[in-house]
């Protein structure tokens, strides 16, 4: 059901921050599997891109070198555009495989 392959409609798309949050409050997972995080402070450390220039350079955890820039990381602007192509999708593949059936 989550992955959104069985017969419910839903599609569910989950902010990845927000579950991190929601699941991981203090990042301990993040600073465990993560050690180039470890040091990043609590409020930044789900979305560790969001630190200032100047602290990412003291704590020498620089966003795009030492730890991956976010290729796209606003959930909420891509989330619509997403679910819209997956239903599109879904909806045509619905409709090809009424016409072999």
């Amino acid at each position: 059901m989550q992955s959104g392959t069985t017969a419910i409609n839903t599609l569910r798309m989950y902010n990845p921050i927000k579950q991190s949050q929601d699941q991981d409050p203090e990042g301990e997972f993040i600073r465990r599997w993560v050690p180039e995080l470890a040091a990043v402070p609590d409020a930044y450390i789900h979305a560790p891109w969001m630190m200032p220039p100047l602290l990412q350079a003291e704590l020498n955890v620089k966003i795009g070198e030492h730890y991956p820039a976010p290729i796209k990381w606003d959930h909420r602007v891509l989330s619509p555009h997403v679910k819209h192509a997956l239903k599109s999708r879904r909806f045509a593949a619905a409709k090809g495989s009424e016409k072999t059936n």
